[in-house]
C-alpha cells in the first residue's frame, strides 16, 4: 500500500511557494538530501496542467479516491522527502486526508493497522506479495529467501500514518516512529539543510537539495560502490547541490548550483558541462536530439568561485514536445479551485 500512495503522491507536479516548515521540520536530523513539491496551484500553469494529464489511467487511483475520498491530484498541498543517504526515505505530505475511514478501509482490505504514541501507523498485508510472501513449492522458504536469519534482512517494513487530518507520513515503520517521536516532543529540524530548502523553495515550484557529496549520495542511495573513471572524479569534486523548476506562464526554468572544492574544481565541472552540451547540440538534426539541441541552446553555465550555476529556460510548449503522448493515457479534468 505505502509504494503506491507514495507513487501516486510523487507523479504529481509542484506549484509556486515556499515549502512547508512543519513538513521539513519532520525531517531526519541527519538528512542529507532533500525534495520537494509544492502541489496547491499545480493547476494555475499550463505545464503543470499537461503534466497532471499525462498521468496514465489507473483503476487502482479511481477505486482508492472512491473509497478513501482522497484525490492526490487535488487535494495534496505540499510533499517533503528526505534521506539520509542510506536508499530510505521519510516522505511527509500535507493535504486533507480522512484519516480514520482511510485506515479502517486499509484494514479491511488486509493492512495492519497499530497504535503508536496516538497515531495509527497503516503497513501492508505480507500475505498479499512482496519479499515476506509464502513459497508455497517450499513452506520453510519466504518469496524465494529462506526463513530465520535471511527473513531478518528481508525489504523493511513501510507504513502510513497520518498525524493528523492534514498530515501524512510514508516510509519505514522506524522512521515514521522516529518522526512521531519528534513531533510528540516538538523537536524541529533546523540545520543547514532545512535552512537551504527554504531558500530554493522560496524561488521555485520543485526543487531539491543536498549538503553532502555527489559521489558518496548517488553510492548511498543507489546502495553500490563508489564509482571510478573520470566521470566519478568530477562528482567527487562537488560538495552539495540545489535545484530547482519554476513554471511561469510560457516558460519553464532550470536552474542548479553546485558547490565544489575549489575553484579549479569548478572550472574543470564547467568544461564538463560545455562538453556534454556540444555533443547534444551535434545530434541537432535528429528530431528527437533537435529539442535537446534547443534546450542546451537556452543552457548557461558559469564558475563563480567555488560554485557552478546553470539556468536553463525553455518555452513550455517545448517541453511538451519531450514527453510525446502515447495511447491509454487519461484525460484529466480537474476543477478550478
Amino acid at each position: 500500500m505505502k509504494a503506491a500512495f507514495a507513487g501516486m503522491l510523487l507523479t504529481v507536479v509542484g506549484a509556486y511557494g515556499a515549502t512547508d516548515p512543519q513538513l521539513v521540520g519532520l525531517m531526519m536530523p541527519d538528512a542529507k538530501v532533500m525534495t520537494g513539491l509544492q502541489v496547491a496551484d499545480c493547476q494555475a500553469t499550463a505545464f503543470g496542467q499537461f503534466l497532471l494529464k499525462q498521468i496514465p489511467a489507473n483503476a487502482g487511483l479511481d477505486n482508492f479516491v472512491a473509497a478513501t475520498g482522497f484525490d492526490p491530484r487535488q487535494d495534496l498541498s505540499a510533499i517533503i522527502a528526505a534521506s539520509a543517504g542510506d536508499n530510505r526515505w521519510l516522505i511527509a505530505g500535507r493535504g486533507t486526508f480522512q484519516a480514520v475511514r482511510t485506515a479502517g478501509l486499509a484494514e479491511m482490505a488486509g493492512a495492519t493497522v497499530t497504535r503508536y504514541k496516538g497515531v495509527d501507523l497503516i503497513t501492508g498485508n505480507p500475505n498479499n506479495g512482496g519479499p515476506n510472501r509464502p513459497n508455497r513449492a517450499n513452506p520453510n522458504r519466504a518469496g524465494g529467501r529462506p526463513n530465520g536469519a535471511a527473513a531478518a534482512s528481508a525489504a523493511p517494513v513501510n507504513a502510513v500514518a497520518f498525524l493528523d487530518s492534514s498530515t501524512v507520513l510514508i516510509g519505514e515503520v522506524q522512521l515514521i516512529k522516529s518522526a512521531v517521536d519528534r513531533h510528540a516532543a516538538g523537536t524541529v529540524f533546523n540545520g543547514p539543510l532545512a535552512v537551504k530548502a527554504q531558500d530554493i523553495s522560496a524561488q521555485n515550484q520543485a526543487w531539491a537539495a543536498t549538503l553532502t557529496g555527489a559521489a558518496d549520495l548517488l553510492s548511498g542511495l543507489n546502495g553500490s560502490p563508489t564509482a571510478t573513471g573520470p566521470m566519478a572524479n568530477v562528482l567527487q569534486a562537488i560538495t552539495g547541490l540545489s535545484l530547482g523548476v519554476q513554471l511561469g506562464g510560457a516558460n519553464v526554468t532550470l536552474s542548479g548550483e553546485a558547490a565544489t572544492r575549489s575553484n579549479q574544481d569548478a572550472q574543470a565541472l564547467v568544461d564538463v558541462v560545455h562538453f556534454l552540451m556540444g555533443m547534444a547540440q551535434a545530434n541537432r538534426k535528429d528530431p528527437q536530439g533537435g529539442n535537446v539541441a534547443a534546450m542546451v541552446d537556452a543552457t548557461s553555465v558559469s564558475a563563480s568561485g567555488a560554485s557552478v550555476r546553470l539556468t536553463v529556460t525553455v518555452p513550455e510548449q517545448q517541453l511538451e514536445q519531450l514527453f510525446p503522448t502515447k495511447p491509454g493515457l487519461k484525460k484529466i479534468s480537474l476543477p478550478a479551485r
